[in-house]
């Protein structure tokens, strides 16, 4: 390399922003020690749970655990509050579940909507729900499936407090499937893009959820929804 040099960068994202951060040398060896500390944490984090909640994809009133997979509706007012994985879902057959801990009275009719988001799916927009803005859920109010849009269209049965949810994305077919407590409820999309994010979106005021994305790892669950990554 001929100096001189000149620190630089370049960006394709729409909005995209950084900080230049000029320091010395024990400043350079901090601010690495912490990162190596962050990613060792993020990583024990992600080998015990498959993926975690997002604290950038979450969307105000919403209050995730120090475990990082149960997340609480603190807000009032029976409006929607959202929140996605830190890990996207891309490519093979994938699979997830998410516990309904808490499904307090709300007089939002769909209570509780789960299933997956796209990247641009945006956690401070007026539809907050999944289902709206090109994501795909499931609700637990109706039993009903939607996508980009308010409607309940029929496909399964409700579901409420202590059922668990799981969601089979198959990326090579573009199918999601949803299972209410083990039991399938048929095929509900085909029309699958990647990437997305495991979601969940809450009504009522102290609706509760955990994410389970190691439920993958289960072998029945392997064998039974031929899992593969």
């Amino acid at each position: 390399m001929v100096g001189p040099v000149h620190a630089a960068v370049s960006m394709t994202g729409t909005d995209a922003k950084l900080t230049f951060r000029s320091a010395g040398v024990s400043e350079i060896h901090k601010y690495r020690d912490q990162a190596v500390e962050k990613a060792s944490k993020l990583s024990a984090i992600l080998k015990t749970c498959g993926n975690i909640w997002d604290h950038r994809r979450a969307s105000k009133d919403l209050e995730i655990a120090e475990d990082h997979i149960t997340v609480s509706n603190l807000g009032s007012g029976n409006k929607w509050r959202a929140v996605a994985s830190l890990l996207p879902y891309s490519s093979g057959r994938r699979y997830f579940e998410v516990v309904i801990t808490e499904c307090p009275y709300t007089t939002n009719s769909w209570k509780i909507c789960v299933g997956v988001v796209p990247r641009s799916f945006n956690f401070s927009h007026a539809k907050l729900w999944v289902g709206a803005q090109k994501s795909w859920g499931y609700i637990a109010g109706t039993g009903g499936k939607c996508y980009d849009s308010g409607k309940s269209v029929a496909y399964g049965s409700k579901f409420a407090q202590d059922d668990r949810i799981g969601v089979l994305m198959d990326f090579d077919n573009r199918t999601i499937e949803f299972f209410k407590n083990g039991v399938s409820q048929g095929l509900a999309f085909q029309d699958l893009s990647a990437p997305v994010f495991a979601a969940v979106s809450l009504a009522g005021t102290g609706a509760k959820v955990v994410l389970d994305a190691a439920a993958e790892a289960r072998q029945d669950l392997i064998d039974s929804l031929f899992l593969y990554k």
